[in-house]
């Protein structure tokens, strides 16, 4: 997502940062240019590539200057520093036209002030009381299927994902309006891909057909969310959900939100709240279908503890096989396969100084895969993660959250959904890849898959 800072490549402290590069190996790269071709020919293959150079690898995007974090201490490091001595990187600073202050994008005093008001939307006794609406969600959609259709798995877990952020997080449907605002999700986000990835974009209030295309995207998602925004401040109903949450919450001297905040807040854990689960259910299924041994240990699992009844969140301890096979899955296909930071310090690291303005990448996609820590790392192998076997592993060379004071504020709810919906749904149907379909991936803000996942429907009687 970094090429976006060529755009400001005559910003003073980029040009600072680059008289004290300090010698670091890493790819070489283009004069000008730098790096930007290889990583816009295969995002992925460059970050694994950068990793063979060592503990800290540095390339050029244009002026800029980026060094990939390729040791796991070193990763926990930068996370722990918190909002001070880095903030976000340029990359993520983009999504404010589409985020504004929320606690992806904000940092500092703000994102100080936001991430105490939000975090308590997100308590064990909050989650636990979503669980009977995440199940709902689920059975609703299973219940659509029939015998041997073929589902394009990414778009079903996108509405399905949907459904639970309407029904959890703002106590709405919005089941109906899925299609459209799928549409207008996706377009968004390639919207700002390709911002990102150009050095010198287009303004925004340019009224280019791609501008227009954008503002109308952008104006339907917005008319959802105020529309559930409304609907429950005329009612006046409190309600145990993310948005009476946010409603209720007051700062340090006793205010609401603003109605700004409000909809920046809203519109962070939209987005976040829906794709990234999507993903990671997407590409579970993906892997249960290719290692059928592993599904059937799962079902056996579910058949044994559930007894043909519903899940609840006192069962997911003892689904522990799932457990294993949703880290497993998040380990090889991360949704979240890259975050940044921007010095705002210099920082010693490894007996060099990175200087103020900086780029840092931690790559999940690369740390993930480190034959060091995972060994055969590209197998898919949920038995890695059994107790004891994992007890060496080191903290950050797993990390699909992130870490530090900004871990994802909603890792735990967006943990239990996906094993609630995978556990509903592997007890009641099997999810066939279709013969020759292949997995390949379109990395973007997300990790998103470049096609249709196509699988075919194979429903089984609960219970056996």
């Amino acid at each position: 997502m970094w090429p976006s800072v060529l755009r400001d490549r005559f910003d003073a402290r980029a040009r600072r940062a680059r008289r004290e590069v300090p010698a670091l190996p890493g790819p070489a790269g283009l004069p000008l240019l730098g790096s930007l071709r290889a990583l816009q020919r295969d995002r992925l293959a460059f970050f694994v590539d950068a990793a063979a150079y060592g503990p800290i690898a540095h390339y050029r995007l244009g002026p800029f200057d980026f060094y990939q974090l390729n040791e796991p201490e070193d990763v926990e490091r930068v996370l722990l520093l918190g909002t001070g001595p880095v903030r976000k990187d340029h990359g993520t600073r983009l999504l404010n036209r589409l985020l504004g202050e929320g606690l992806l994008t904000s940092d500092g005093a703000v994102w100080r002030a936001q991430r105490r008001l939000v975090q308590h939307a997100f308590t064990p006794r909050r989650i636990r009381g979503h669980v009977a609406r995440m199940i709902d969600a689920a059975n609703v959609e299973v219940a659509r299927w029939r015998e041997g259709e073929t589902l394009d798995v990414y778009a079903m877990f996108g509405r399905l994902t949907l459904d639970v952020v309407g029904r959890t997080l703002f106590g709405g449907d919005v089941l109906d309006k899925a299609q459209e605002i799928g549409d207008a999700m996706a377009y968004v986000s390639s919207f700002y891909v390709e911002r990102i990835e150009s050095p010198w974009p287009a303004p925004e209030w340019l009224p280019s057909p791609a501008n227009r295309r954008f503002h109308d995207a952008l104006g339907t998602i917005e008319s959802v969310l105020n529309g559930l925004i409304e609907d429950r401040r005329r009612s006046g109903e409190a309600r145990d959900d993310l948005l009476g949450s946010l409603l209720d919450a007051r700062d340090e001297r006793r205010q609401p939100m603003s109605a700004r905040q409000l909809r920046d807040e809203c519109m962070t854990l939209f987005l976040a709240g829906h794709e990234t689960t999507a993903i990671a259910l997407t590409y579970t299924f993906y892997a249960l279908s290719k290692h059928g041994a592993v599904r059937r240990r799962l079902v056996d699992e579910i058949d044994h503890v559930l007894e043909g009844r519903a899940p609840s969140m006192d069962d997911l301890p003892r689904l522990e096989h799932g457990a294993r096979v949703l880290k497993e899955a998040m380990r090889l296909y991360p949704p979240a396969y890259a975050i940044g930071r921007e010095l705002c310090e210099p920082l010693a690291l490894r007996g060099h100084t990175l200087p103020v303005g900086a780029q840092v990448v931690m790559c999940q996609w690369s740390m993930h895969r480190d034959p060091r820590f995972f060994p055969q790392p590209e197998a898919f192998d949920p038995e890695r993660w059994a107790e004891g076997r994992a007890d060496a592993l080191p903290r950050y060379a797993y990390f699909p959250f992130g870490g530090g004071p900004r871990v994802c504020v909603g890792f735990q709810f967006a943990l239990t959904e996906a094993q609630l919906v995978m556990t509903t749904i592997a007890q009641r149907a099997h999810l066939e890849l279709l013969p020759g379909e292949t997995l390949s991936f379109a990395p973007a803000v997300t990790l998103r898959p470049a096609r249709p996942v196509r699988m075919r429907v194979r429903r089984r009687a609960v219970g056996g």
